[in-house]
């Protein structure tokens, strides 16, 4: 089972006096042209055929480091991870899962742990651990490692195990919010997607056994403020209603997910170009209309393109005026 979430929600775009909100179900891509300019149409996503799902590599995504010895349990500091405000030695760290604790009681050992250590954070509101291209662990510097940005056209899957501690006196209510941030110009952490992960003693059953939760973005366009930002994620203590408890997490698992998709729109010398990027292989028809109410059957076919490589070059040599728009439909 999941824990709820709270998903991103749809935007809606104006260009050229047209508007569309969401995204059109299908592999359909919308972008609408208007007075020579372009924007891209998007909305919340779901998994489709097509979609081509990419590791992102998180430093220390495990909490491998630095390594703890059976002998002193825990350490409080976690590599590659800062952490806010400072807090004391025992509220935020990492622990070895020691088999010692397999079949013991109680039984504290946690099975589907990634590797041989996972972290622990104190359910106290306002603590939190990060990590960006700047953040600052207990070594005192930024390592840089964490260079990943956003990219225009795709959206991100961020994925963490959980276990609640209840040993330590956590009640259902206590929430962690597990975040996607980017920093601004004024470099303040600014969310672009977020979730509240609640304890459920439905969902959280035991503590040998961690459990995924799962945060999905919106697509990112060329004109979002985070596009080509560093990538940010967090995990921040939200409420604690009658005791504090700590949050063990493990295994953090980002993924960027490339949708079929024509972005980079501009106009040139009185010709509309875009690029369509998708999955290498697939052959998309673009269509084009000035009129929105039209039936898709009434769209006029502009080119067969067939993405032999993953992103391909679109040019429409005749757009026309006024306000027009394409779509990039797949084609079976």
């Amino acid at each position: 089972m999941r824990p709820a979430m709270t998903m991103a929600k749809a935007e809606t775009i104006h260009a050229g006096g047209g508007e569309r909100e969401g995204r059109p179900a299908g592999r359909r891509h919308w972008l609408a042209v208007a007075l020579g300019l372009a924007a891209l149409l998007a909305g919340p996503v779901a998994a489709r055929a097509g979609d081509i799902y990419v590791p992102v590599y998180v430093p220390n995504a495990s909490f491998e480091l630095p390594v703890v010895t059976y002998d002193e349990i825990a350490l409080p500091s976690i590599i590659s991870w800062e952490t806010f405000p400072q807090p004391s030695d025992e509220a935020v760290g990492v622990f070895v899962n020691n088999p010692i604790y397999v079949n013991s009681v109680p039984d504290d050992y946690i099975y589907n742990c990634d590797g041989s250590q996972a972290a622990f954070l104190v359910n106290s509101v306002g603590l939190a651990i990060f990590q960006d291209y700047d953040a600052v662990d207990s070594t005192g510097a930024a390592s840089h490692a964490f260079a990943a940005t956003y990219q225009v056209a795709s959206y991100y899957q961020l994925v963490t195990g959980f276990i609640v501690s209840t040993n330590f006196g956590a009640v259902p209510g206590s929430t962690v919010q597990m975040s996607l941030y980017y920093r601004d110009g004024s470099d303040d952490m600014v969310t672009f997607a977020s979730t509240n992960i609640v304890y459920d003693p439905n969902v959280f059953t035991g503590v040998t056994n961690l459990v995924d939760c799962e945060l999905d973005s919106i697509t990112v366009r060329a004109t979002d403020p985070w596009a080509g930002r560093h990538i940010g994620i967090q995990f921040l203590c939200t409420a604690s209603p009658g005791g504090q408890g700590y949050w063990d997490l493990d295994n953090v698992r980002l993924t960027e997910v490339l949708t079929p998709a024509l972005v980079h729109p501009r106009m040139s010398n009185g010709q509309f170009q875009a690029t369509l990027k998708s999955e290498p292989g697939l052959v998309f028809q673009i269509l084009a209309t000035s009129d929105l109410t039209l039936p898709l059957a009434n769209w006029a076919s502009v080119a067969t393109l067939t993405n032999t490589t993953g992103s391909i070059a679109f040019v429409d040599s005749t757009p026309g005026q006024g306000p027009r728009y394409y779509m990039a439909l797949q084609v079976p």
